[in-house]
């Protein structure tokens, strides 16, 4: 394995290792009721959500359509530097993300490098139209 690889890994495992907690690491979430997720991931990812201007204007209108976006198509991602989020060309269905922590680069169409700063977004138009990584 190459170092650099090798450092990746290790750093990736210490960060997954130090306590961050997921919904995925607590095993009660399961026999947890439906309605009491709900609220929990309202409560997770309403804030992420209005660093958005058009969902912040959801949020605003205490529209109940966020709730189930919180619900059903939020998740977090953890990465370390050097991973891939999505490429071009890429099969995987698109997704956009939050940059919560810490910064990414967007490597544009022409090959630009553009930093994505916190509470920014990256890939907004998989929301809005058919999409794929080009």
């Amino acid at each position: 394995i190459p170092k650099n690889l090798s450092m990746r890994l290790c750093r990736n495992a210490m960060h997954s290792i130090s306590g961050d907690l997921t919904e995925d690491s607590v095993e009660l979430l399961s026999v947890v009721s439906e309605p009491l997720k709900l609220q929990m991931r309202f409560t997770m990812y309403s804030r992420i959500l209005s660093w958005h201007p058009f969902f912040y204007s959801l949020l605003n209108d205490s529209n109940p359509i966020v709730r189930k976006i919180c619900h059903h198509a939020m998740s977090m991602v953890q990465l370390t530097e050097g991973d891939i989020v999505f490429d071009r060309d890429e099969d995987a269905e698109p997704h956009m993300y939050f940059v919560v922590s810490g910064a990414l680069v967007y490597t544009g169409a022409a090959d630009e490098e553009i930093a994505v700063m916190e509470h920014r977004c990256v890939s907004e138009a998989v929301l809005w139209t058919e999409w794929k990584h080009e």
